[in-house]
C-alpha cells in the first residue's frame, strides 16, 4: 500500500474533524445569541411592566388630586365632604381610579408573563441549536470515516 492513500485518508479525517468542531462552535454561538435574546426579552418585559405600573401610580396620584380638590371645594362651600353629592362624586372617582390601577397591574403581569414565555422560547431554540450542531458534527465525522474507508 502506498503512502498517498494513507496521507489522503488522514487529511480527510483531519478536515472532517475540523469541520465537525466548527459546526459545534457555530451551534454554541447560536445558542449564546438565543440566550442574549432571552435576556433582552426579559428586560423588555420588565420595562413594559414598569410602564404599566407607573400608569397605575399616576391614576392614584390623579385620584389624590381630585379628592383634595373636591374636599377643598366642599369645605369652601360649607358642604360636608363626607356625605351627599360630594361623597358620591368622590366614590365614583375612587372606583374609576381603582379600576384603572387594577387594569394597569393586570397589564404589567401579562407583560412579565409574555416576556418570560418569549425568553423560554429563545432558550429552547438555543438548546435545539446545540443539539442540531452536535448531530451535524457527528454526521460530518461519520462521513469522514466513510471517506477514509473508501480511500484505504
Amino acid at each position: 500500500m502506498s503512502a498517498a492513500p494513507l496521507f489522503f485518508a488522514g487529511a480527510s479525517m483531519y478536515l472532517s474533524a475540523r469541520q465537525a468542531k466548527a459546526q459545534r462552535e457555530a451551534a454554541k454561538m447560536q445558542a449564546e445569541a438565543y440566550d442574549e435574546q432571552a435576556a433582552e426579552a426579559l428586560l423588555k418585559g420588565r420595562f413594559e411592566a414598569l410602564e404599566y405600573r407607573q400608569r397605575g401610580v399616576d391614576a392614584l396620584r390623579r385620584l389624590n388630586e381630585v379628592l383634595a380638590a373636591s374636599l377643598a371645594r366642599a369645605a369652601a362651600g360649607g358642604i360636608d365632604p363626607t356625605s351627599g353629592s360630594a361623597a358620591v362624586i368622590d366614590m365614583a372617582s375612587q372606583a374609576e381610579a381603582i379600576r384603572e390601577k387594577n387594569i394597569s397591574e393586570s397589564n404589567a403581569l401579562m407583560a412579565e408573563g409574555d416576556a418570560a414565555f418569549q425568553a423560554d422560547q429563545y432558550r429552547r431554540a438555543g438548546q435545539i441549536a446545540i443539539k442540531t450542531g452536535n448531530v451535524q458534527a457527528a454526521s460530518t465525522v461519520a462521513a469522514g470515516l466513510i471517506r477514509v474507508g473508501q480511500l484505504v
